[in-house]
């Protein structure tokens, strides 16, 4: 966190719209690790076998970093791994908090909300929606960012306009799934611009690119940088021809400032040093490699005859502090600073949620036939489960075992397939999310991937709704056929809310379905099928109000078996008889009046289970930044 007496300083006061340039700042930003909260049981552990519950300070990933630069340069950040490349570029741009230290603007301490209004930010790992066409993100990026009082043609012609700038407009109505690495990178700067934004910063823009296309991506960069945006790029050991393209070039080791200046000026810097880059070298490569920590001694050897190799990369940090306090003065405010309230207008919920469902159902539309397999498998064990239970005769002895099967294993086909279907749909969407940080809300996001459920739970419903018409051989009044729609419907979203509850939750599917294993083997012995209610022990019958199997299976059985009204019994009377649907609910355990109860019960577990699923959502993108 900024230091008390920084809070108090913050302010909205960003520079005039009518100034051209402006000037970012930082004085000695410090930011450490986290250190990880620990179970009370494993302290306890420590503590009894003699191990320290404190294992120190936290690491300082940024170690008093000082700079400056101003608005129309084009910034390489650069160093090892591990050095802090994205952890200062995240700093600058107000993504997470410096432990102290100053970020400003003009000379004036900038505050996060501020800096999210006049600076883009382009994570390095990429996540779009591989189902639209790049024109179609685009104009989805324009309705959630530019004011809500922009024309739809407006934004048509602001989208041309970048795709033009970037070379993107021959790939207008290509798929996001079918551009080349270096189209990705341009699309998601061309969100970025968006907004015009003062400042860009952009981590890692070239990683997995050739060389070629790595100029394009920095040409585009630099396009930007003319017109006056200040721009920060996080690079990792550039090609020499993309090196010279950059203005400025900050260079990290461990935390620590290594060089910051002009890219001639850190020539001169590591050449006063001793470090004379060999001709035909990469120069970039060349710094990088002198400042790693690991394997540079035979490099440096063959290289240099200057000062010894270990502790290399601080005796460089410490000769440039040096070298800066000696040489550099405290940048001026040279540009100036004026409130300015910001006049966009941001679209209200409803809009933001028109366009995230119009999104989630363009991509479900387009992968349909990619999730055939699934679909199939489904109506297989659909058909499978029919085609075994056709011709079933509830009024018969023998029928009755058999309608009995049919209900409970089209309650679970409805649970399981719904529940684990939905598990994966969270995490393939948490980077888009994540990455979407600032478009629309949590709540926003939440409800439009529920509504993005709704057509599937439907299919699954009707799916299973006529095969048990058909296998049962249910009469077709219209009390009946809407009381087994209302049923499967609420089974079907109850379970759909579990599984989206435990996916938003839990991060890795592999570990939610393990935690719903246990949960789902007592929901299944609860149902009713396997032990007679009533005759279960107070202190675990409470259970049966946690389980979508009971509810769903009571309510589908109270359903069928009340419109039965006499069963034919066995010719040997002294075998068992069910002489009516009521005695054959009666040996499930099920009371008839409880058919609203388990309607209600269905509703109240979807309510609260979306809620844990909403939280889950919210809490992931409070601690889990795609920065």
């Amino acid at each position: 966190m900024l230091p008390e007496d920084d809070v108090g300083s913050q302010s909205d006061l960003i520079p005039s719209t009518l100034t051209p340039l402006i000037s970012l700042s930082w004085d000695k930003i410090t930011v450490r690790s986290e250190r990880k909260r620990e179970f009370l049981a494993k302290n306890i552990v420590k503590e009894f076998f003699g191990y320290s519950r404190v294992d120190g300070e936290p690491n300082k990933i940024l170690d008093s970093v000082t700079g400056h630069a101003d608005g129309g340069s084009l910034v390489a950040i650069m160093g090892p791994s591990g050095a802090g490349k994205t952890t200062l570029l995240a700093a600058l741009a107000r993504r997470i908090d410096v432990s102290s230290g100053h970020i400003r603007i003009n000379g004036e301490t900038v505050s996060r909300n501020a800096m999210s209004h006049i600076a883009g930010y382009l994570p390095q790992f990429e996540a779009l929606p591989e189902a639209l066409t790049a024109m179609e993100y685009m104009i989805f990026a324009c309705a959630l960012r530019l004011d809500k009082r922009t024309s739809s043609k407006e934004r048509k012609i602001l989208a041309v306009n970048i795709f033009t700038e970037l070379g993107l407009f021959k790939s207008s109505d290509t798929y996001i799934s079918r551009l080349s690495g270096g189209e990705i990178k341009r699309l998601s700067l061309a969100v970025e611009m968006v907004t015009k934004p003062k400042i860009l910063f952009l981590d890692e823009p070239t990683s997995g690119l050739d060389t070629w296309t790595a100029m394009r991506v920095i040409e585009c960069v630099q396009n930007q940088a003319n017109n006056g945006t200040l721009i920060f790029c996080s690079i990792h050991q550039p090609a020499m021809e993309v090196y010279k393209m950059f203005s400025h070039v900050i260079i990290m080791a461990n935390g620590r400032t290594a060089y910051h200046g002009t890219l001639s000026g850190a020539t001169d810097f590591f050449n006063s040093q001793g470090f004379r880059c060999p001709e035909s070298f990469n120069e970039a490569e060349y710094y990088v490699r002198i400042l790693s920590n690991a394997d540079s001694s035979d490099f440096l050897n063959a290289t240099t005859n200057s000062y010894l190799v270990s502790g290399c990369s601080a005796q460089i940090c410490n000769s440039f502090s040096a070298y800066r306090k000696a040489s550099a003065s405290a940048p001026k405010n040279r540009y100036g600073l004026i409130e300015i309230k910001s006049e966009i207008r941001k679209p209200n919920s409803l809009v933001k949620f028109y366009w995230v469902v119009w999104r989630i159902l363009v991509e479900i539309r387009r992968t349909m036939f990619k999730n055939a397999i699934h679909h199939s498998t489904f109506l297989a064990s659909a058909f499978v489960v029919g085609l075994f239970y056709i011709g079933v005769d509830s009024r018969t002895q023998t029928g009755v075992q058999d309608a009995r099967g049919a209900l409970y294993l089209t309650t679970s086909e409805i649970i399981f397939t719904t529940a684990y279907s939905v598990i994966y749909v969270m995490p393939g969407q948490m980077p888009l999310y994540l990455r979407e940080n600032g478009m629309y809300g949590p709540a926003v996001y939440y409800i439009a991937t529920i509504v993005g459920l709704i057509p599937e739970a439907v299919f699954h419903s009707l799916t299973f709704l006529v095969m048990m018409f058909v296998a049962l051989n249910e009469t077709l009044d219209l009390m009946t056929v809407l009381k087994f729609t209302t049923c499967f419907a609420a089974s079907t979203v109850a379970s759909s809310a579990y599984g989206v509850m435990i996916s938003s939750c839990i991060e890795n599917p592999n570990v939610a379905t393990n935690i719903m294993v246990p949960y789902d083997l007592i929901s299944y012995m609860m149902s009713g099928q396997f032990y007679n209610i009533r005759t279960m022990p107070p202190y675990i019958s409470w259970l049966k109000y946690l389980s979508i199997f009971y509810y769903t299976n009571e309510a589908l059985a109270i359903i069928h078996w009340t419109k039965i009204d006499q069963i034919e019994c066995y010719a040997d009377k002294d075998l068992p008889c069910f002489r009516n649907g009521r005695e054959v609910l009666a040996g499930y355990g099920y009371d008839e009046s409880n058919l609203w109860m388990d309607a209600f019960g269905l509703v109240t577990m979807s309510v609260v289970m979306h809620v844990c699923g909403y939280l889950g959502v919210r809490r992931r993108r409070a601690v889990k930044q795609m920065y």
